[in-house]
This record gives C-alpha cells, sequence and structure tokens, in this order.
C-alpha cells in the first residue's frame, strides 16, 4: 500500500503512540512480531508472524471490533 503524500506526517504520527485498542486487537488475533516499514515516498509493507491455526476471518473480526481498521484506513491510502 501507500500513504498519500499529503497524509504522511500525519500517518507517521498515529503509528508513534499505538492505541492501548489496537495492542490488544491484535493479541487477539494472535498477531507477533508486528512490523511496519514505510520507505519515504510512502509505500508501506508489514510483516506479522502468526501461528499455524491463524484464522484470517477471526483476525479481521478483532480488528474491526471497534471501528480501529476503518479509523486508521480514512482515505490516506492512495
Amino acid at each position: 500500500m501507500k500513504v498519500k503524500k499529503e497524509q504522511l506526517k500525519e500517518y507517521v504520527k498515529w503509528h508513534e503512540n499505538v492505541w492501548p485498542e489496537m495492542i490488544e486487537a491484535l493479541k487477539k488475533s494472535e498477531w507477533k512480531n508486528y512490523s511496519l516499514f514505510m520507505r519515504k515516498d510512502g509505500m508501506i509493507f508489514g510483516y506479522v508472524e502468526v501461528p499455524d491455526s491463524f484464522s484470517f476471518t477471526a483476525s479481521s473480526t478483532a480488528l474491526s471490533s471497534g471501528g480501529l481498521v476503518d479509523i486508521l484506513t480514512l482515505s490516506v491510502f492512495t
């Protein structure tokens, strides 16, 4: 994904202090060793380790509870 140029500072600001709710949602989703990387042009990619029993559906449900994913994706990506 790529963050819009005009949203780069805001996107970085969001990730400087991760919300406790997001950390809890990631734990419920069984995500471990999660990292995000961003180039200067806004291109981002992530890395995450999950157990063999990982369920994308269950993870999506946990991450979307409370609108966490919706808040973070508000028109920042191109």
